[in-house]
């Protein structure tokens, strides 16, 4: 008999199945797929950097035990097995990898005839998080500086004015301007005896300061 189509066919299928394991292991994101138990039915090599090494060769695995975090999306996951409707949750906390991390994170319903099954597929944006954060942070300071940039403004119009009229208040008390002691006399008044005064009731020095 004559088996080449037939080999044809086995070499065709085995070069389209590698095919699609590479273009699912290209993949950046985070894929597993699961059946209606739990049970994995798939992953793609992103998802190994996130396991220990002693687990890479568990595709049998619960879920859960496979990788314990994801415990957290139980609900979530249960509702795609009885409603069929996919869910996304966005900048989700998990600490998947060594300290906390955000993710997006999508659970899908697949179509199958052999099984209830699911694809979730999780994004790694801890750092769109944190660029967003320093972002904020940054609107935050140039708010705060245009705000401060105003009331300094708004602080330094009136203070101008009372430290000129300080000044002016110091020269028309003291004995620099030759015409204080004009005046003082012409109105019979003793200039010297105003300044000790003055010195006395230490009102020199609260103009200074």
């Amino acid at each position: 008999r004559d088996f080449s189509t037939l080999k044809d066919a086995q070499e065709e299928s085995q070069r389209l199945r590698l095919f699609m394991e590479s273009i699912i292991d290209s993949i950046p994101s985070i894929l597993i797929a699961v059946k209606e138990d739990l049970s994995i039915i798939m992953w793609n090599k992103r998802a190994l950097e996130y396991v220990s090494e002693s687990k890479e060769d568990e595709p049998e695995s619960d879920l859960y035990t496979w990788m314990p975090k994801l415990k957290k999306l139980q609900d979530e996951i249960s509702m795609i097995f009885t409603d069929k409707k996919p869910f996304t949750i966005r900048r989700f906390k998990l600490d998947l990898e060594d300290g906390n991390g955000f993710y997006d994170i999508s659970g899908f319903p697949l179509a199958t005839v052999a099984y209830n099954s699911l694809l979730l597929r999780i994004d790694d944006v801890t750092e769109q998080v944190r660029i967003e954060e320093l972002m904020v942070h940054s609107e935050k300071m140039i708010s705060v500086g245009r705000l401060s940039a105003g009331m300094a403004h708004e602080i330094n119009n009136p203070l101008a004015g009372i430290m000129q009229n300080t000044q002016v208040l110091e020269n028309r008390l003291g004995e620099k301007l030759p015409k204080n002691r004009i005046i003082a006399e012409s109105l019979g008044m003793d200039f010297d005896l105003f300044l000790s005064y003055l010195k006395e009731r230490g009102i020199d020095k609260m103009v200074d300061a």
